[in-house]
């Protein structure tokens, strides 16, 4: 059994359907554009990590379709569409998934652009002292989910997309006897606010790959 697993979960690029939150400020080819750089970012750093850490990272796509971007990630890196009703029961599925493979699941999204080595080893490592860890991020959500154990109660009855989701799933935790390492807050890439903070950190971007 390997020791862990990576999965990145994101969404199949699609024009006007990625980054929608953004698309009244920046325009939904911008949005596609910006997606598919951060979906691409984040790729070069699960493989960075397989490379450093160990184990092995899949991309988790929530459809499969024709895209040029995909199709070349999947020479690289395995594919698998995520199952489920909404994003709670689809990461719940895909840990459960993964433990039948490795020890350890670490789910990350693909929106964060700061997310780092180190912070992808401290998961790890947290998740030899408890059975969960998380990233949170600074609007309420969270960038990152790991267990070494099922954990599907945690994430029901969760308002997703909004600034209560980390909140939620401290008290599903609480409410199912469960302990957690939190690490972060780390920032992502949602709103308009974020768009320009990005352009800040990363005064070369979009290419930042």
């Amino acid at each position: 059994m390997l020791d862990h697993i990576f999965i990145q979960f994101a969404k199949l690029p699609e024009l006007g359907n990625v980054k929608t939150r953004l698309s009244p400020a920046i325009g939904d080819e911008a949005c596609l554009q910006l997606h598919i750089q951060l979906l691409t970012h984040t790729h070069k750093l699960l493989q960075q990590a397989q490379q450093t850490l160990g184990g092995m990272s899949m991309l988790s796509l929530g459809k499969i379709g024709d895209d040029p971007l995909v199709a070349s990630l999947a020479q690289q890196t395995p594919l698998m569409v995520q199952q489920g009703s909404d994003l709670g029961e689809r990461m719940g599925n895909a840990i459960e998934w993964g433990l039948t493979l490795a020890k350890k699941v670490i789910i990350v999204g693909s929106d964060c652009p700061v997310l780092s080595l180190d912070y992808l080893s401290d998961a790890l490592q947290a998740l030899d002292e408890e059975d969960h860890v998380f990233i949170n991020a600074e609007d309420g959500g969270y960038v990152l989910v790991g267990a070494r154990k099922p954990c599907s109660e945690l994430f029901q009855n969760v308002p997703w997309g909004s600034e209560y989701v980390m909140e939620k799933t401290l008290l599903r935790l609480q409410e199912n006897h469960k302990k957690a390492v939190i690490l972060g807050p780390l920032w992502d890439v949602d709103r308009e606010e974020d768009y320009e903070r990005l352009r800040l950190a990363f005064p070369e971007w979009p290419d930042i790959i």
